[in-house]
């Protein structure tokens, strides 16, 4: 019998906020190490010791390098399912939920949070869980939602506001139709805890809207 996703408004027992899973990481804690030595390089002169140019490139190089190796650790033994990640979607308030493993996430790591490179949604309060609690389904979208684009959401808004095929007019600026399009959305990204689409998103789908327009005769 398949195990229900996981929902729940409390911590589950044994989870870890992400920040601190990974202080307790050998490879992060190499990271950590260079990061502090660099950052003491670069404080204001001690009584006795200036370190040279050569040192704080030295020292600089290394830390990029062990956060470089950090990261490719974690996200590899994300994308292999060793660690598990749930968080409060949209809202610090929203249930604990399951994080796909393939979910495209830019990661804060500071503050155990993150957002969606395509929607725009945070994701807050990330955790590590042990793999005894129940699983949710790979294939579904974070928090359920529908795998949407923020490009996909402005070519809907311009098909609606300017039918059939989205081309506003050209002599309305990108920023005018986002501004539009931010007061059109404004409901459904307070629900889902997204953003409004960028200007590049807006006009990524005004170029969309344009190639479905037949060539004028």
């Amino acid at each position: 019998m398949a195990k229900a996703a996981l929902s729940t408004l409390e911590r589950p027992a044994g989870a870890i906020p992400l920040s601190e899973y990974l202080q307790h990481r050998p490879r992060w804690k190499t990271f950590l190490a260079a990061k502090a030595e660099y950052d003491r390089l670069m404080q204001p002169v001690i009584v006795g010791f200036l370190p040279s140019d050569e040192q704080k490139r030295s020292a600089l190089a290394r830390a990029e390098a062990e956060r470089k190796a950090a990261l490719a650790e974690f996200h590899a033994d994300r994308q292999a399912g060793k660690i598990r990640l749930i968080g409060r979607l949209g809202h610090p308030w929203e249930p604990y939920r399951d994080i796909p493993s393939d979910a495209p996430l830019i990661f804060r790591f500071g503050t155990s949070t993150a957002v969606e490179r395509d929607l725009g949604a945070s994701i807050f309060k990330i955790c590590v869980v042990p793999s005894h609690l129940p699983v949710a389904s790979q294939k579904t979208p974070v928090a359920g939602r529908r795998n949407e684009t923020q490009v996909e959401r402005a070519y809907k808004f311009l098909k609606d506001k300017w039918p059939p095929f989205g081309v506003p007019p050209d002599d309305l600026p990108i920023k005018k139709v986002q501004g539009m399009l931010d007061q059109q959305l404004e409901t459904d990204n307070r629900n889902r805890g997204l953003r409004t689409p960028s200007w590049d998103s807006v006009k990524r789908a005004i170029k969309r809207a344009k190639k479905a327009k037949p060539a004028d005769r």
